[in-house]
């Protein structure tokens, strides 16, 4: 049964900034657990849910304040991340276009047979946010997240053709991209244990904490990546700095990018052969 319990006096506490780290924790724990019901809350838990977002600034702010707290809410506000993502695409007609002619090729893409419904239109990347934020309503962190990241593929899968159609759909596939990503991330370092989190300092296998390792390995790989093109793009100023000293610069970094390369690389390597 759904616990849509959210502490009045932590609520109060909180919006009047006396509440302490460690209450906030709790706090933040009981918001992530009634979000996935924001819809069907009691009424007054679901003002309470609107004192808390009018307090921090919005919806994109309460997901901010949700992701510096581990475990849950953390998983939480990545997950809805993807699930934003996933709405706005679903109301672009070249990403339907597009889906549907992947579908008809694939119709049961990896990770997503049993959640996709069998026709393509605008709301079959919203079915796939809805029931991501089914799965965390259940209790099924790891599933929400493994949702989450085949959803994502599927996208990815689709974006060349979708662009094709409507460049300005680059952008929000690349949104999609990096909330993947963060989501990827966290994959593992929350499980259901009936109301009881267990945080990636909690209880982990030493396999589950490779899985995450290799994941925040990943992130810092694509982070080089980006950081290389970045290195490479034109640039213009007003005052033209030293030539000379620039591409020194540049020499220097793209060395330094060479080595962390290597270093994730060989830190990959040396925790898959631990497990």
């Amino acid at each position: 049964m759904a616990d849509f319990h959210l502490d009045r006096e932590m609520v109060d506490d909180f919006v009047a900034g006396r509440l302490g780290p460690g209450a906030e924790e709790v706090l933040a724990e009981q918001v992530a657990r009634v979000m996935p019901f924001h819809w069907s809350l009691p009424p007054p838990v679901a003002a309470r849910l609107s004192r808390i977002t009018r307090h921090l600034g919005g919806e994109p702010a309460l997901l901010a304040w949700l992701d510096r707290h581990p475990g849950l809410p953390r998983l939480t506000a990545r997950s809805y991340a993807v699930i934003a993502v996933l709405d706005h695409l679903s109301a672009r007609s070249a990403v339907v276009t597009a889906l549907g002619e992947f579908r008809a090729r694939n119709p049961d893409p990896p990770g997503l047979a049993d959640y996709l419904p069998p026709r393509t239109d605008h709301e079959t990347l919203a079915s796939l946010s809805y029931a991501i934020e089914a799965l965390l309503g259940d209790d099924r962190a790891d599933d929400a997240v493994r949702l989450a990241d085949a959803a994502a593929a599927l996208v990815r899968s689709v974006s060349p053709r979708a662009a094709e159609l409507d460049p300005d759909v680059g952008d929000l596939v690349a949104e999609l991209e990096q909330a993947r990503r963060a989501v990827r991330a966290v994959r593992g370092q929350v499980r259901g244990t009936g109301g009881v989190t267990v945080t990636e300092h909690e209880a982990l296998t030493w396999p589950e904490v490779v899985t995450n390792v290799r994941a925040s390995l990943d992130i810092a790989r694509d982070a080089v990546s980006d950081a290389r093109v970045w290195l490479s793009s034109d640039w213009q100023t007003p005052v033209l700095p030293n030539p000379a000293t620039i591409d020194e610069a540049r020499r220097d970094v793209e060395e330094i990018l060479t080595e962390v390369q290597k270093m994730v690389v060989k830190a990959k390597v040396r925790l898959v052969g631990s497990v």
